[in-house]
């Protein structure tokens, strides 16, 4: 988590939305990708990073406004909720075959390869059956999102939007400009796809996620084709 009380923003990490990039490149942080980048960063930079553990990284705003300054604007970044979809079923199948000598990643790589992105995503699918409870809304682990929740949530208190979204797509320049990014080294990105192909025209995936996502396309004017 970052914020900046001379600027009066904070940044509102959700998960696959580029959150990442914008951190390193807001503060400079310790990915390597970054070690000979350190120039970029200014002397006078008012960032303030809050060091925090994976679980809670990508936490939505009412969670954090009780751990920052009062008085902070929220930013977040919202994406097109198909596009999105693809990146955290292509991420999340790369990170269990990553990791798989952990006990989670043999369970979790094996269902997400037997499931496929189509399946992931239906009822009972890998990405909305609550199969990480453990983690999902944990008060062990203190992380109080899914995988499943509209992007709207995390800017969201009561219903209303509290903060202000950029789309990935078009309005990434007016963000840095904003956050005072003066350069953005893109870290922690799937590979460069055409997530259309990953529907082949199939009108059921194509409205399931349309319906999990209804209020984000809704908010961002989204539409399934480019």
């Amino acid at each position: 988590m970052i914020y900046n009380e001379f600027d009066g923003w904070c940044f509102i990490h959700i998960p696959k939305n580029a959150g990442s990039s914008v951190n390193n490149a807001s503060f400079y942080g310790r990915n390597k990708a970054l070690s000979n980048l350190g120039n970029i960063f200014p002397q006078e930079n008012h960032v303030t990073r809050i060091q925090s553990k994976s679980d809670v990284r990508h936490n939505k705003w009412h969670y954090w406004r009780d751990e920052i300054p009062k008085g902070l604007r929220p930013i977040a970044i919202i994406r097109n909720p198909w596009a999105r979809c693809v990146s955290i079923y292509l991420y999340n199948l790369k990170l269990a075959h990553r990791m798989s000598d952990q006990g989670w990643a043999q369970e979790d790589h094996p269902r997400l390869s037997y499931e496929g992105f189509r399946n992931s995503w239906m009822p009972g699918g890998f990405f909305v059956d609550g199969h990480a409870e453990e983690i999902e809304y944990s008060d062990s682990t203190g992380r109080a999102w899914s995988q499943s929740d509209q992007q709207i949530s995390w800017l969201s208190v009561n219903g209303t939007i509290v903060g202000d979204f950029y789309k990935l797509e078009d309005e990434m320049p007016e963000l840095c400009s904003r956050l005072n990014i003066q350069e953005m080294p893109w870290v922690n990105k799937t590979t460069e796809f055409d997530y259309e192909k990953y529907y082949q025209n199939d009108e059921i995936l194509i409205n399931r996620i349309s319906e999990l996502f209804k209020d984000d396309i809704k908010f961002g004017k989204y539409e399934f084709s480019k």
